[in-house]
């Protein structure tokens, strides 16, 4: 008798406290993904914007290198009365000033920054500048050596120094980043 009584007892209301907790976590744990979800796709974007970065800095330095080694090796004073079509002449080179040769460099930089394909300058890995191909790059460094300004000290033995600004323009492997450098060498007259 006492086990057909328990069974006709009134079974007690449950009221979902477990289901509730449990509803909770699941919330919990969903939004805790979603945000580890997003940590990861921004972490993914800046390694790739780093990259992209950094190789077009490499590829502005090797074509900096290269027109260094150019006028080092190359050196022929003034290089830019009829001896290298590399070389570009300055703002004001012996005494003499014109405004297309000033207007050069600016000219330069400005198609270097826009969003096109730069085309001024010389590409690397052509006229001796640099020595093959770089892989991994939108586009090969363009390179601009200009001769900028010739002295000449006043003593007796006077010597004279060129004055070379050397810049280079470099992209990375998609082309959404440019990286332009620039460097002055003086050389002494032989």
């Amino acid at each position: 008798m006492n086990a057909l009584h328990s069974i006709s007892r009134p079974v007690r209301r449950q009221r979902g406290v477990v289901l509730v907790t449990a509803l909770i976590v699941l919330l919990i744990m969903t939004i805790l993904g979603l945000a580890s979800i997003n940590t990861t796709t921004l972490q993914s974007k800046m390694t790739g914007n780093l990259r992209e970065t950094n190789a077009a800095f490499q590829a502005a330095e090797a074509g900096l290198q290269a027109g260094l080694i150019y006028v080092e090796n190359n050196f022929a004073p003034p290089m830019a009365v009829s001896v290298s079509s590399v070389v570009k002449r300055g703002c004001t080179v012996g005494g003499e000033t014109s405004s297309t040769d000033c207007d050069n460099l600016d000219n330069v930089i400005d198609d270097w920054s826009g969003g096109s394909t730069p085309t001024a300058g010389m590409t690397y890995g052509t006229s001796g500048l640099g020595s093959a191909n770089l892989g991994e790059v939108a586009f090969q460094p363009r390179i601009l050596i200009d001769e900028r300004q010739v002295r000449t000290d006043m003593e007796v033995g006077a010597t004279t120094y060129y004055y070379y600004t050397v810049s280079a323009v470099g992209t990375g492997p998609a082309g959404t980043a440019r990286s332009i450098l620039q460097t002055t060498i003086v050389k002494r007259a032989p």
